[in-house]
């Protein structure tokens, strides 16, 4: 073989086997990395998925409108604050495609909002409006500690 074309096959060779050993790397890191997160795997459609994440962007901006409100004391931002993501707000359909203890997490999430603002209108001092917002969080962190939601 003339030396021209000898490092040409090398060079393939060479090639390939950086291919082989990058998937097989790849393949490897992502089934580890995968079996690393022990909550549990919610598979929705696309449309479902989306709809309960613009949900929980929104009680997380509401959660954000409270500490700020807080800070200022400013009661009113405050309970338009925690209205924003109460119960009384229409809450993404979140039908057939999440299980029931995700759906109670949510509705108990929503129902936290509505006690803190309740709290706020009768005139509670800033650390009991605190304790409620922190148990609301707890909620949140809970469900995001259980569940890992993608889409289908």
């Amino acid at each position: 073989m003339r030396p021209g074309r000898l490092a040409t096959a090398a060079l393939i060779l060479w090639g390939f086997t950086v291919l082989v050993v990058g998937v097989a790397f790849y393949r490897s890191h992502r089934a580890t990395h995968a079996s690393a997160d022990p909550r549990a795997v919610l598979a929705l459609p696309s449309a479902t998925r989306d709809s309960v994440l613009a949900e929980m962007r929104a009680m997380l901006a509401s959660v954000h409108a409270i500490l700020g409100a807080s800070a200022r004391g400013d009661t009113a931002a405050l309970r338009a604050a925690a209205a924003a993501s109460a119960t009384a707000q229409p809450i993404a359909t979140l039908g057939a495609d999440l299980p029931a203890a995700f759906r109670s997490r949510a509705a108990e999430t929503h129902s936290l909002f509505d006690s803190l603002g309740a709290a706020v209108a009768a005139g509670a001092p800033r650390d009991t409006v605190m304790a409620h917002l922190a148990r609301l969080t707890a909620g949140c962190t809970a469900c995001h500690v259980a569940y890992r939601l993608v889409g289908r």
